[in-house]
């Protein structure tokens, strides 16, 4: 399998940095893009841009978006057909709350949730369920 593309949305810069650290120390390979907002994200997913790099395998997006959550982001894709049925959805959120990540749950794309700061151990998480696909279920830590 090719190293996966992986998209990090999320407005907190130090958040993003962090996770790009946690990713360099993970044994996998793989190429990210970082966007500081959904809308970003959304562009480069709508313009001729994405030709380049293909759709993202792999999505780790904040839920506490202002403006476009990280739902409204996934849907908004999903309505346009700017992602893969192969591409895994990871939320996070500094909330730890399962009320507030019910939103989520059941959305055939998002693969799981977790709460910030995302550790080493949920970036193995996400990418062992990715290469191993349809031999894991859903991911939830708190």
């Amino acid at each position: 399998m090719d190293e996966p593309l992986l998209y990090i949305i999320d407005d907190d810069l130090i958040s993003i940095f962090d996770i790009k650290i946690r990713l360099h120390q993970s044994s996998y390979k793989h190429r990210t893009k970082s966007f500081d907002n959904t809308s970003a994200a959304f562009n480069m997913l709508a313009s001729d841009y994405r030709h380049i790099d293909g759709v993202p395998d792999i999505i780790m997006v904040n839920f506490d978006l202002e403006g476009m959550d990280g739902l409204a982001f996934l849907i908004n894709l999903e309505k346009n057909g700017l992602l893969s049925d192969k591409t895994h959805v990871y939320i996070f959120s500094i909330y730890g709350v399962p009320e507030h990540m019910k939103k989520a749950d059941g959305h055939r794309l998002i693969k799981g949730w977790f709460t910030k700061p995302i550790s080493n151990r949920d970036i193995e998480n996400i990418f062992s369920n990715y290469f191993n696909q349809g031999n894991s279920g859903q991911l939830r830590a708190m």
